[in-house]
């Protein structure tokens, strides 16, 4: 047969995934040959898959190739509803010719080629994630690594010698020197909503069909608002380094695979210990967790099992199902991927949830939560750590769900106006601040302006901060006054760009490292727009924290309703490649403040109870059962005895004790005016060297 011409995709078009076979690793090529040889198949017939072990079996074709090889241009279907290999994939079929076949893929799938060049380049310490980062591809596991990796061993672009090291072979040096590589400086920066970009969601299963067909407006709002804790597995002992860095699918499998068919409590946490290291009082918010979400159910007393139709569609290429599967659970859903327009920042989507449809419990976090599962199904795309936009396949999902009826204005970052923050849930001073961030981070010529901007945001997280400027001085230095224990400093460098990008000769990390030690500082950070890669390869190697601007605006807005204390705030400067680790501590205050909220809740409803026994009073023990069954996470009994001696102190007057029982004692408003006198009072004073 004619020899196919190959045509290089733009990079913005080309597959973010490559598919995978069933079977060796490195035996993609000779896994691939066994489906080839069966094509061409009709819409609905079977392709048969051999596993590892040499295990046979039976997979419906339709969803094996729309998940797995499509996306490289693998497999092509036709207007006659038969899939057959694609020209391509035919020509190597029947000349062998694999260098011919990785220029096919490398064509249509991002780093293929670009990740076999820097193998080559940094054979002992290649660090795949860090490229992928400089690549804008927001992976958070080596799995599309591993896959890349296998197809090359395939074709003989790359071999393994010993456990870890990778060689390019001849064949990979010719392939190299014959395809044309994209450097990560030229990946364009476009956030513009890619609208021609096609849509190719798989159909869903049978009974999730169904599911989506009965459910309707009714359903909508019955649905559960909060997802809560997902177990990642970051301290199990015996994992590997890279362990923090599995994917949100990756470790939900991981966990099921420890409850399986069938198994008692005390079994799946015991292997809970052993396998990611986790304490009772996580193993219990992950299975309240994984029961809310429909994964894991009780399949006699006591013994908890996962549903077959769960098993099928937590299954590698399912991603898109599984966050049907969500929507159907969980508010928010859908509905998130509606609210996208363009570079969307994750705190204007938790703004949307609250405004849009009264989701006051919605924070950051489960905002994050949603987001990671639906860029591992590749329906939204990562842009930095805040802003993502929506993929094509998001937007035909969203159109495809039942949605619930909120105001249709979309979420957009690229909005500048003051009004984004609305004065109803912030005040002016605040307000301003955040206008001012955006409005001189993205500017040339108005650096004092945003360094003034930055001094006040600071002061807003609760630090005292000075803003000096000058020739040999920080920015912006801002200090924690507390005891010497909980003292530190840190040196704050402003950074405007009118092209909305901070490049890499903007910042000067020696006169950074000076800077510390001038005004004997324990941490440094750089505020900007956004950063180019190189700065954040830099800036971690320094350990010193970049925040873009946007991502300072989200700790405002979580700090204005759950601030979280200045020891805490250290955690922004202690990780500097990781700021998950201070949104999660936000997240984890927000939820505090509802467990607060709830127990109000509860002892105004039975305050209202006409029963004449109780007399208002609910005892403890029924109160921590009904906080536990209705939140996620469940909170601990000494939690809520916090809660309890706090509402019940001599300052707030909300609830009076009676042995092991509680009631309300005051209106919810008087307390709520009660708190807001205490924090008036609090705020009216002038600490030394912040008035």
């Amino acid at each position: 047969m004619d020899k196919p011409e190959i045509v290089q995709k733009p990079w913005r078009d080309r597959s973010n995934t490559l598919g995978v076979i069933p079977g060796k690793s490195d035996g993609q090529a000779n896994s691939l040959r066994g489906v080839v040889e069966q094509l061409p198949l009709a819409g609905g017939q079977d392709v048969q898959l051999t596993f590892l072990g040499g295990e046979v079996r039976s997979v419906r074709c339709d969803e094996f190739f729309n998940r797995q090889l499509t996306r490289g241009a693998i497999v092509v279907r036709s207007a006659k509803d038969k899939w057959d290999a694609s020209p391509a994939t035919r020509y190597w079929f029947d000349t062998g010719d694999d260098i011919f076949f990785a220029k096919h893929l490398h064509a249509n799938v991002k780093l293929f080629g670009e990740l076999l060049a820097h193998i080559r380049d940094q054979p002992d310490d290649y660090r795949p994630l860090e490229l992928a980062q400089r690549y804008n591809l927001a992976w958070t596991s080596l799995d599309q690594i591993h896959r890349r990796v296998s197809w090359m061993q395939a074709l003989g672009l790359l071999e393994r010698w010993g456990h870890a090291k990778l060689v390019v072979t001849d064949n990979g040096r010719k392939f190299l020197d014959e395809v044309d590589l994209v450097l990560p400086e030229t990946v364009a920066q476009n956030l513009e909503p890619l609208e021609d970009e096609a849509a190719d969601l798989p159909e869903p299963p049978p009974f999730l069909a169904e599911a989506l067909d009965r459910f309707g407006a009714a359903d909508l709002e019955g649905r559960k608002i909060l997802i809560g804790y997902i177990p990642r597995g970051r301290k199990g002992a015996g994992r590997p380094s890279d362990a923090s860095q599995s994917s949100i699918f990756d470790a939900l499998r991981n966990y099921l695979d420890l409850v399986g068919s069938g198994a008692s409590s005390d079994e799946i946490f015991e292997k809970a210990q052993i396998a990611f290291g986790q304490k009772k009082s996580s193993y219990t918010q992950s299975m309240n967790t994984l029961r809310n979400m429909g994964v894991v159910d009780m399949v006699a007393f006591n013994r908890f099992g996962v549903p077959p139709e769960m098993s099928g569609i937590l299954q590698p290429g399912s991603e898109v199902d599984f966050v049907r599967h969500l929507h159907l659970r969980y508010r928010f859903v859908g509905e998130l991927l509606a609210a996208m327009d363009g570079s969307t920042a994750a705190s204007s989507l938790v703004e949307v949830a609250k405004s849009q449809y009264d989701l006051k419990q919605i924070d950051g976090a489960e905002v994050r939560t949603r987001l990671t599962f639906m860029a591992e199904a590749g329906l939204v795309e990562r842009i930095d750590w805040s802003r993502y936009r929506v993929t094509a396949n998001g937007r035909a999902l969203a159109a495809e769900l039942a949605l619930e009826s909120g105001r249709k204005t979309a979420a957009g970052s690229e909005r500048r106006e003051r009004d984004e923050v609305p004065e109803a849930s912030a005040d002016r001073a605040l307000a301003e601040t955040i206008a001012d961030l955006r409005r001189y981070g993205n500017a040339s010529d108005a650096s004092t302006q945003f360094e003034r901007a930055l001094a006040l945001a600071f002061e807003f997280l609760g630090f005292r901060a000075e803003h000096l400027g000058g020739k040999g001085q920080t920015d912006v230095l801002i200090t924690v006054e507390l005891s010497p224990a909980d003292r530190y400093r840190a040196i704050i460098d402003a950074k405007a760009s009118a092209s909305g990008v901070i490049s890499d000769n903007a910042v000067a990390f020696d006169a950074i490292k000076d800077h510390l030690d001038r005004h004997k500082a324990d941490y440094a950070a750089v505020v900007g727009p956004e950063f180019a890669p190189r700065v954040k390869s830099w800036a971690a190697n320094h350990r010193i924290t970049l925040l873009t601007v946007e991502e300072l605006i989200s700790l405002l807005a979580l700090h204005r309703t759950s601030p979280l204390t200045l020891p805490q705030l250290r955690l922004l400067f202690e990780n500097p490649d990781d700021p998950t680790v201070i949104f999660d501590s936000y997240g984890a205050a927000a939820r505090s403040i509802e467990v607060l909220k709830r127990i109000v809740d509860v002892l105004y409803q039975e305050a209202n109870d006409d029963d004449p026994m109780a007399e208002g009073y609910i005892s403890t023990e029924n109160l921590y059962f009904t906080l536990r069954k209705e939140l996620t996470p469940r909170p601990s009994k000494a939690f809520v005895d916090d809660c309890l001696t706090f509402l019940s102190s001599s300052l707030v007057r909300a609830v009076q004790r009676d042995d092991d029982k509680y009631k309300l004692i005051d209106g919810p408003t008087n307390i709520e005016r009660r708190l807001f006198g205490l924090s008036s009072s609090l705020g009216s004073l002038s600490l030394q060297g912040n008035g």
